[in-house]
């Protein structure tokens, strides 16, 4: 019996983070995002480490992201 990894390619990572290749391939470089190269030198990407960075991203998003005041005050 075989243990397998699975990895993803540029385009089902750039699909699951909803966001460019380009884009991802940016965050790779500076290392934001875990990836590796496989023997035909494509960047590769395990969807754990996609999936955490996704979270991180969404955790950051929802701190930094200001309340929206819906009250209406006469001045």
């Amino acid at each position: 019996m075989r243990n397998e990894v699975v990895c993803w390619g540029l385009t089902r990572a750039a699909e699951e983070l909803d966001m460019s290749i380009s884009m991802l391939k940016l965050l790779a470089d500076r290392g934001a995002l875990p990836s590796f190269r496989d023997s035909a030198m494509r960047r590769m990407f395990l969807p754990l480490d996609v999936a955490n960075f996704k979270e991180e991203r969404a955790a950051k998003a929802a701190k930094g992201k200001p309340k929206l005041n819906l009250s209406r005050r006469a001045e």
